[in-house]
């Protein structure tokens, strides 16, 4: 009696394991470089806002200076100016 149907050898059960592993192997690397590219945009957006930060710190602290300096300004027309 022959079959017609083999049973796998441990060469095709080592194929499809491998296959398998690649194809596991592959889905990773996407995920990486996915999660790598969403970091990048969430890193640039964090600098863009630390510079905007850091911006009107010096923005506010200068504005506050003058406005110190105008009102301990003595002159006629300091009343004026605050």
């Amino acid at each position: 009696m022959s079959s017609t149907s083999l049973p796998p050898t441990i060469v095709d059960s080592l194929r499809q394991v491998a296959v398998s592993l690649i194809g596991h192997a592959r889905t990773r690397l996407e995920l990486l470089l996915l999660e790598l590219s969403l970091e990048k945009t969430r890193l640039v957006s964090m600098l863009i806002s630390a510079v905007l930060v850091i911006f009107f710190t010096i923005f506010a602290v200068t504005l506050s200076v003058l406005g110190v300096i105008a009102y301990f300004w003595d002159g006629p027309y300091r009343v004026a100016v605050i």
